[in-house]
């Protein structure tokens, strides 16, 4: 940790962020309302982008999860049909070697060409009442587990369907059959299950809201099961948009955004009173941070013992970044992507993660 690049933040709690190797550059700010009894200005994140190109950085693509295949980042458009060849019902994912992003991160290439994947979802998808679009996705071995947002009768809900990575030739095929029906429990449109994590019982999706007010629980689907079960969850303010794998302790991060025009709207935020407010965060109203979370006894969740890692937001009268896919990266940082807003936005974050 490099203590002479905090000389403008008045304090901080360096044994609560020892693990991360992060910059902080705090200018003179208001405190939030979150922060008003802390006199503390937070380190936060530096977001460097890493530029695409090719059909990956229009905004059509409005990515809305990532995972790792082996060595592959598997990028998630929204609606994968829109980079179907011409006459095909299906359409395509994207990818990028691990080896290619590490070439970027350390500024030897100009931009990034995510490659095209077959993804083969026509038989399920053209079946599905209200269809929205893809929300998540995370693979166990060749297998995939993705989340699909609907619409029936004016309420969202979700389904999470199962498909596998084919060799020859590269694709990722779907059943045609959904594994399970997620019912979202806040009547809140375009809200669902935007996040995946699979373990060796199964797969846990969890919904975007689960602030105070909100029926904080996560939905586990196992193989062989007759149906779903429910597993209990802290309280998170904002938006929770995608998460990370389990590490060797159980622990995964999930991304945490809140958008100040949303239709909603928090409630003071519990893990901000306990650890602090960083800078650019006091002075604006948007949130980007990551947060971890821990499974403990009987697969009850819980929060994580590291702090948030808060992301240095754009300066003020710019528009928030709604990352809506994560990854770890080795144990070097964080990889991010936005849906479309600003616009499509491929980034690392630095920190140093615990094994």
């Amino acid at each position: 940790m490099h203590l002479a690049r905090l000389r403008h933040c008045r304090a901080w709690k360096a044994s609560s962020f020892a693990f991360f190797s992060l910059l902080c550059a705090c200018p003179p700010a208001k405190r939030s309302r979150d922060a008003a009894s802390h006199s503390t200005c937070r380190p936060e994140a530096k977001v460097q982008l890493l530029p695409l190109s090719g059909p990956a950085a229009s905004t059509e693509a409005e990515f809305s999860g990532m995972d790792w295949f082996d060595d592959e980042l598997v990028l998630l458009p929204q609606y994968p049909a829109r980079f179907g060849a011409q006459g095909d019902r299906n359409g395509q994912l994207f990818v990028l070697r691990r080896e290619v992003l590490q070439q970027a991160i350390a500024g030897e290439l100009p931009s990034l060409r995510p490659q095209p994947l077959p993804f083969v979802d026509a038989a399920l998808r053209e079946r599905i009442q209200g269809f929205q679009g893809y929300e998540a996705i995370a693979f166990q071995g060749s297998k995939a587990y993705l989340s699909i947002e609907t619409e029936v009768d004016g309420r969202t809900h979700a389904l999470l369907v199962r498909g596998t990575m084919q060799a020859h030739p590269p694709s990722l095929v779907l059943e045609a059959t959904p594994l399970a029906n997620l019912r979202s429990p806040r009547p809140i449109a375009n809200l669902s299950y935007e996040a995946l994590v699979v373990h060796e019982g199964g797969v846990d999706a969890f919904y975007e809201l689960n602030g105070r007010g909100a029926p904080a629980k996560a939905l586990r689907y196992s193989e062989g099961s007759a149906g779903l079960s429910t597993l209990p969850f802290p309280t998170l303010e904002y938006r929770l948009t995608d998460a990370t794998t389990l590490d060797a302790k159980g622990c995964f991060w999930v991304s945490n955004y809140y958008w100040p025009k949303s239709a909603w709207k928090p409630a003071p935020c519990a893990l901000t009173k306990r650890w602090g407010q960083g800078c650019t965060h006091a002075a604006q109203p948007p949130v980007e941070r990551l947060v971890e979370l821990c499974y403990g006894a009987r697969g009850a969740l819980h929060w994580g013992p590291h702090a948030p890692l808060l992301l240095r937001l754009n300066p003020p009268r710019t528009d928030s970044r709604n990352w809506e896919g994560l990854v770890r990266f080795g144990d070097q940082g964080f990889l991010l992507i936005t849906d479309k807003h600003p616009q499509t936005l491929l980034a690392f974050v630095a920190a140093r993660l615990p094994r």
